[in-house]
Order: C-alpha cells, then structure tokens, then sequence
C-alpha cells in the first residue's frame, strides 16, 4: 500500500507510520483514564510544525463516528493528540455520507454543508486519491443507512473514499491562541445555518455596529474564506475581548467529548 502511494501521489513516504482499523481511536482524547496518544506519540519522532510530516496516519473511520473530523480540526488547532508530533498527514478511508459533506459547499449540495464542511476547509488541505467499495474490507464496515431520506442521491453507501488530510502551515496568518476562538465561532454559528449571521453574532457582540458588509445573509452561505474573514474583522472590535472571556470559559475537552459521541 505505502508503494502505490508512493506512486499515486509522488511523495516521499517517511519511515514511521500509524495503523489503525478504527482512526477515531487514535484520537481519542479520553479513554479508561489512560492518554493513548501520549503513549503513542512518545515512541515516535516529532517535527516542527512548519517541517515535513513526521508520521502518516492511516485508518479507516466507522460510519457511525461523524464527529471525527471535527475533533481533528479541534487537536490540529490546539496542536494536540497526534498533532503533538508535529503536522502529521492522515491517509483515512472515510464513509460516503462523510466525504460527501466534506466536499459540499455553499452553493452545491446545501443539504449536506455544516461545521465540518467549513472547518475541514480551515485546518486542512484535502486531497481525494481513490475509491474502493465496501466489500474489499474484512470485516466489512457496518453501514447505516437511514431508512429515507433527502439526501440519499447524494450519498454513496457502497464505497470508502480514501483522502490525504494535510494539516495548514497556518491559518492567514492568526497567532496560535487565535485558532480555537476560531474553531468556536464556526461550531457555535453553524448549529443555527438558517440564521442571519448578524444574529448569531449579536450572542456575543453588539449588533449595531458590524463592519462586515453582509452581516444579513444567512450563515449557511459562508464559505471557509469568508468566516475567517469576518473573524478577522471581529478581532479589531473592542467586544472582542468579551468574546475571548466566553471562548476560554469553554472548554476544548468539552468538544471532544461532544464530537466522541455525535
């Protein structure tokens, strides 16, 4: 496998490499009170952020762990789990239903565009290398179907898409203590997509006064480029500092937590 890839992909594949059946475990914050990854990480190498992966991952996530994508997005932020090596790359068989919400936009498959669509976007560059059907797969992966619904042309159930997560050398440039306030504004504002974006802002700053010029549209219909940049402007107002109080008061292992069981 690591030879086609070489192949596929014409990168060099570096010496130390992660297995996993089940990806999600790797991360996995909390477990039987132990740090499996701390375990991990300590027999591997480590890089700096803005060098070459120190490791790939490879792994296959289960169809019912939709939230495992935005618990990477949360450890490559706080550049914890595996990402205490460094920007380690993710090779990861991914169910339908999560790659196709993972390549829906704004304006194609609206139906399917969420928070892990946008922060997918954010802390990752993603390449989509092949297709193989479930079948290959010993023991073959459970698949959960829904019994209707609206999306179901949408989503293929009879594949795993296999796609190369490269973790950004940075995010337009924010300070490191920048990307989990972040990482919060986007969660937080895509749970209500129907809203108007100056309504969800109004949570936390002062309505009368948003520099963004589309402050009226709704929230769904931002893009990864356009949520970062109405953070951007949000970080000259002087509220933001009350923002910051509420994003600190939150925890990060609350949000593992929470994407550990959705």
């Amino acid at each position: 496998m690591l030879a086609s890839l070489q192949a596929r992909l014409g990168q060099r594949v570096p010496k130390h490499n992660i297995y996993c059946k089940n990806a999600f475990q790797i991360n996995n914050l909390w477990r039987k009170g132990v740090w499996p990854t701390d375990q991990l990480c300590s027999e591997l190498p480590s890089a700096h952020w803005d060098q070459e992966s120190p490791a790939l991952l490879f792994g296959v996530v289960p169809f019912a762990q939709k939230g495992f994508v935005r618990q990477l997005a949360l450890h490559a932020c706080e550049s914890s789990g595996v990402f205490s090596l460094g920007r380690v790359e993710h090779f990861l068989f991914l169910p339908g239903v999560v790659y196709a919400s993972l390549i829906a936009t704004c304006y194609s498959n609206k139906n399917l565009y969420n928070a892990r669509s946008i922060l997918l976007r954010i802390f990752f560059d993603l390449q989509f290398v092949l297709r193989e059907r479930i079948s290959s797969f010993l023991p073959i992966p459970v698949v959960s179907r829904p019994k209707s619904s609206m999306w179901e042309d949408l989503i293929d159930y009879d594949h795993l898409y296999l796609v190369r997560l490269t973790p950004k050398k940075s995010v337009s440039d924010l300070p490191k203590e920048y990307l989990f306030p972040l990482f919060f504004l986007v969660h937080q504002l895509m749970t209500k997509p129907r809203e108007r974006l100056i309504n969800g802002l109004s949570r936390w700053f002062d309505r009368d006064s948003f520099p963004y010029m589309d402050a009226s549209r709704p929230v769904g219909s931002l893009t990864a480029e356009d949520f970062i940049h109405v953070f951007q402007e949000l970080r000259l107002r002087s509220d933001f500092s009350s923002f910051r109080e509420v994003v600190e008061r939150e925890s990060p292992y609350a949000f593992y937590k929470m994407f550990g069981t959705t």
